[in-house]
């Protein structure tokens, strides 16, 4: 835990994940959340996990986008330098 601290209050950030889901079965849809298809056809890695980079990618995406990508989480929260800040709630998980 002092580890996480350490690296929320810093600019490389931390992000928590509160869900229901079994750690196993969490990290198997997480996993599935990596790759994402581009309007072009090709693939690209989406980068939800790197807490500096995650409110730019929930800004640019819908809102169903957001809900299938938070699906697995009843809260998802970014710290990056001492700071706190929910990102997502799901109050049907």
């Amino acid at each position: 835990m002092a580890s996480l601290r350490r690296l929320g209050d810093g600019t490389m950030g931390c992000i928590w994940i509160v869900s229901g889901y079994a750690i196993d079965d969490l990290a198997a849809a997480l996993r599935e959340r990596l790759n994402v298809r581009l309007p072009s056809g090709s693939t690209a890695l989406l980068r939800y996990y790197d807490a500096r980079i995650t409110e730019d990618i929930v800004a640019l995406l819908t809102p169903a986008q957001r809900a299938a990508l938070f699906a697995p989480a009843q809260d998802w929260l970014v710290q990056r330098n001492g700071h706190l800040i929910r990102i997502h709630q799901n109050h049907a998980a």
